[in-house]
């Protein structure tokens, strides 16, 4: 299993890095609104999915383990909204991004918390 998703994973890391190079040069504003930043957040969704699969892989190996680090836990929930807002927007769901007061700063697995 792990092999598979090995397989997905890197076209798929390679395509969100060429799109996240393109949003950077800013080619042409239009084009990248239409296409290259729903295209980059498609990929990353993919990217969230893949990364589950390899979990349960883990879990099923017992060898899963998390990777705590430090992160701001509003960019990451501002993140994953941004990520949800795909298929709320195609489903023409709308949601809104509050939130209560909370630490900035939370040490997890931001990788597991998406």
């Amino acid at each position: 299993m792990s092999k598979i998703v090995h397989d997905l994973w890197i076209p798929l890391n390679c395509s969100v890095q060429l799109q996240e190079q393109a949003l950077i040069t800013q080619v042409n504003k239009d084009l990248l609104d239409k296409t290259i930043v729903p295209s980059l957040k498609c990929s990353k969704l993919l990217t969230f999915l893949i990364n589950d699969i390899l979990d349960m892989s883990q879990i099923k190996n017992m060898s899963f383990m998390f990777n705590f680090k430090k992160i701001n836990i509003y960019e990451h929930i501002k993140q994953v909204f941004e990520l949800l807002n795909i298929n709320a927007n195609m489903k023409e769901i709308n949601y809104i991004f509050d939130y209560i007061d909370l630490p900035t700063h939370f040490n997890t697995d931001p990788v597991r918390l998406q």
